[in-house]
């Protein structure tokens, strides 16, 4: 499944089912960064290429959900 295939799924759950995917996935990138080497490359579709740039290019305003997120993670980290 591509990013592009699985972001629309996630619409329908509820908050604290999305901040347990985005741990899961944080946890999965991080231990698939322990093995990736200088000499790897990863490669992505062109739909998936042109969704990262334009994101990183044009990156939407927070919304109020993840607002209220972060600063749930700011007093349980700071406390």
């Amino acid at each position: 499944m591509t990013l592009t295939e699985l972001l629309p799924k996630l619409h329908y759950l509820s908050q604290s089912e999305k901040l347990m995917v985005i741990k899961f996935l944080v946890q999965e990138l991080e231990s698939e960064l322990e093995n990736l080497t200088s000499s790897e490359s990863i490669f992505l579709s062109s739909s998936d290429w042109q969704k990262i740039t334009t994101l990183i290019c044009n990156p939407p305003s927070p919304t109020q959900s993840l607002l209220s997120a972060i600063e749930r993670y700011s007093k349980e980290v700071t406390s």
